[in-house]
């Protein structure tokens, strides 16, 4: 997830990297109430991965953490993908699905 003030922006990624979805959620409690049944759509949230899990996502962070699933710090930003395909919350948010997915986590 790319998280901002107002916004959340959530990828859904399959298990072999394909891109299956991709939406913008309000950043306030029936936002992340949408945004849990949205995952859920595509299966058993296990885990989720988001930008700044201390600032903007602290409370998403939290709202996924007392449903005990496993949240995902994910370090930005992503300069060869930036000089590719520009700069965007879309792609922000998939970024930081295909970096959990891959298993690289924040140090």
């Amino acid at each position: 997830m790319d998280s901002h003030k107002e916004t959340h922006q959530a990828a859904v990624l399959d298990v072999n990297g394909v891109l299956l979805a991709n939406e913008r959620f309000a950043a306030s409690s029936s936002g992340y109430q949408q945004l849990e049944a949205w995952l859920a759509t595509w299966g058993e949230i296990d885990r989720v991965g988001m930008e700044c899990a201390g600032s903007y996502a602290a409370g998403l962070a939290r709202f996924f953490r007392e449903r005990d699933v496993e949240v995902i710090e994910v370090n930005f930003p992503h300069r060869a993908v930036r000089a590719r395909r520009g700069k965007d919350d879309a792609i922000d948010a998939e970024m930081a699905a295909r970096k959990v997915l891959s298993g690289e986590r924040r140090p």
